[in-house]
């Protein structure tokens, strides 16, 4: 990292609320987590169906994670890419009782790329524009 962007990002960071700080250093916990949870896991058994009601969130704790979770995953000293970041916000807001679906997809756009993915209903947590990703069933 250079300087110019370490300082840039610095600066970005002193601008922080307590409990944006706090939702960062959650992140990484959860991305730690999330991580060795991946090492230890059966790839099959990551997706499956998902059919849970969804529940109103009115507290802002999705816009919260969908904020925490990509920025520290750019910053913690392990890998942390698309699919380490959904398992993270999963737990996350699993914990807090609000029901998500993990999605894994490819496109064969600039080669074969695989993504993975968080949503809430329609709404994207981690994974930004998934709009070219064409999402697979689930494993079993």
């Amino acid at each position: 990292m250079t300087w110019v962007t370490f300082m840039r990002r610095f600066g970005k960071a002193c601008r922080f609320s307590a409990r944006q700080w706090a939702d960062l250093i959650r992140a990484c916990i959860e991305l730690g987590r999330a991580r060795i949870i991946l090492y230890r896991t059966d790839p099959r058994s990551l997706v499956r169906i998902q059919d849970s009601d969804l529940i109103d969130v009115t507290s802002g704790l999705v816009d919260r994670v969908a904020f925490a979770i990509p920025a520290a995953g750019g910053v913690v000293p392990w890998r942390s890419d698309c699919l380490v970041q959904a398992l993270a916000a999963q737990r996350w807001l699993a914990k807090a009782g609000i029901p998500t679906k993990l999605h894994l997809g490819v496109t064969k756009s600039d080669g074969f790329l695989a993504h993975a993915w968080l949503t809430h209903g329609t709404r994207v947590i981690t994974g930004g524009d998934v709009s070219q990703f064409s999402s697979f069933g689930h494993l079993e």
